[in-house]
């Protein structure tokens, strides 16, 4: 439009109508991919991304949470000795009912219960979108029981290593008072 005008050419109802063309072709683009929940897999896949960073930290509510938009999320984890789902900090997470206004996802892997997130109906009311998510959740929960695992036995390894320190240290002192003696 300004070239136009400096040309002194009288184009601007021409450019003007081009730009709102454009305008409108671009909110029908983005309905589009709205309805077709492009986004949607975007947030999965940056999800999965995202829990595959160590670095990344934080707790696995959060993360969910961030990624689908559901501030509301709760993600319970099992415990088959107890029979009941935890949250991160170890306090009982109650599943709704059915018409609490809240949807309830089990996470299972191997044909057994793992977690269970519970939600806003309307966030995962996809099931493509649905079993991503159950997905990523199931992968970020057996990184973290891995994670758990190899700390309990590096534990296990640190507290052989100092009993072996401490029984050699008591093997030289036995042998310095025989030899004293």
């Amino acid at each position: 439009s300004a070239v136009a005008r400096f040309a002194g050419v009288g184009a601007g109802s021409v450019v003007l109508l081009a730009y709102d063309l454009t305008v409108c072709l671009i909110a029908v683009g983005l309905f589009a991919d709205l309805l077709w929940g492009r986004w949607a897999r975007a947030a999965v896949t940056g999800l999965v991304v995202d829990l595959g960073e160590p670095a990344a930290g934080g707790v696995l509510r959060d993360r969910l949470a961030g990624a689908l938009g559901d501030p509301t999320l709760v993600v319970g984890y099992w415990l088959p000795e107890e029979g009941r789902y935890v949250d991160d900090t170890g306090r009982p997470v109650e599943l709704p009912a059915g018409d609490a206004g809240r949807a309830v996802t089990p996470v299972e892997e191997g044909g057994g219960r793992v977690a269970v997130l519970v939600h806003d109906p309307a966030v995962l009311d996809d099931p493509a979108l649905l079993s991503a998510v159950g997905s990523a959740a199931r992968l970020a929960v057996s990184n973290a029981r891995l994670q758990a695992e190899v700390a309990a036995r590096v534990g296990e390894v640190e507290a052989s290593r100092r009993r072996i320190v401490e029984a050699s240290g008591e093997q030289r002192a036995r042998l310095e008072r025989e030899l004293r003696e």
